[in-house]
């Protein structure tokens, strides 16, 4: 398809290509469980999904479920929350949860900074 466009205030005729738009994997993702012992799943934060949720995050982990009566809902974890920190350590993607989380001392209590709107709150979730 031809196109006339000004650019620089000089006149360009460029060719345009129309055809169907092909998934992403960033389109792609699906929600991503968590370690079981948690209760909650998870989807990574990516530009466009921050976009589309009106998320201030563009990084860190989106909580899309959490079962009743888990750890993470003892917790006082919501769907919507942003997981940014587990014990201090920035997270990205389900595998860096699963990381922290062998890496950290059975019977104790996990630090996680969750974003929640405007704030921002510490959670301990026993894991």
């Amino acid at each position: 398809m031809p196109l006339s466009i000004v650019r620089d205030g000089k006149p360009l005729k460029l060719t345009a290509k129309i055809g169907e738009q092909v998934e992403t994997n960033e389109a792609a993702a699906k929600p991503e469980r968590a370690p079981a012992k948690l209760g909650l799943s998870v989807e990574p934060v990516t530009p466009r999904l921050a976009r589309e949720l009106s998320l201030k995050d563009t990084q860190g982990l989106i909580v899309r479920a959490v079962e009743d009566d888990s750890p993470a809902a003892e917790a006082g974890i919501q769907a919507g929350d942003v997981i940014v920190e587990v014990d201090r350590h920035t997270v990205r993607n389900p595998d860096d949860m699963r990381r922290r989380l062998d890496d950290h001392a059975k019977g104790t209590p996990v630090l996680m900074l969750l974003h929640r709107g405007e704030g921002s709150l510490f959670v301990t979730i026993d894991a």
